[in-house]
């Protein structure tokens, strides 16, 4: 997990203080980042995903089959990326990104604004291919 940084909280009125909290998506993260929470009582949870991205976590924990349709029209190595993180995840006895929706369900269940904190997935990935020398 070093170097992973996807949660963010921000506590401005206190000390001005920042804290990254390095996460897994394919950890048990949830009590552990709760008890952070708690003792942080950030004014701000930022979350490392990207609008379409937060869609498609929601959607999967909520409507699961609809998810399964809409993810055929992925790009093939959001399927790859995705089926390994599911795997994984299975192994430590989560979902993948069941971190990302703790944050949310705190901060929603809390009153605190979420902020949505990275650049469109689909839009780097076809960059980063486009990029490439095949």
């Amino acid at each position: 997990m070093k170097g992973l940084i996807n949660l963010i909280i921000i506590d401005i009125e206190k000390d001005n203080m920042i804290t990254l909290i390095g996460t897994g998506h394919v950890f048990n993260l949830s009590s552990a980042l709760i008890d952070i929470f708690d003792e942080k009582n950030p004014n701000v949870i930022c979350v490392e995903l990207d609008q379409q991205r937060l869609n498609a976590l929601l959607l999967k924990k909520t409507d699961p089959e609809r998810y399964k349709e809409a993810s055929k029209n992925n790009p093939f190595i959001y399927k790859i990326l995705a089926r390994f993180q599911d795997n994984m995840a299975k192994e430590y006895g989560v979902s993948a990104g069941d971190e990302m929706l703790t944050a949310i369900n705190y901060a929603q269940s809390h009153g605190i604004p979420l902020e949505l904190i990275d650049s469109n997935a689909q839009k780097l990935f076809a960059r980063m291919l486009k990029s490439m020398n095949f």
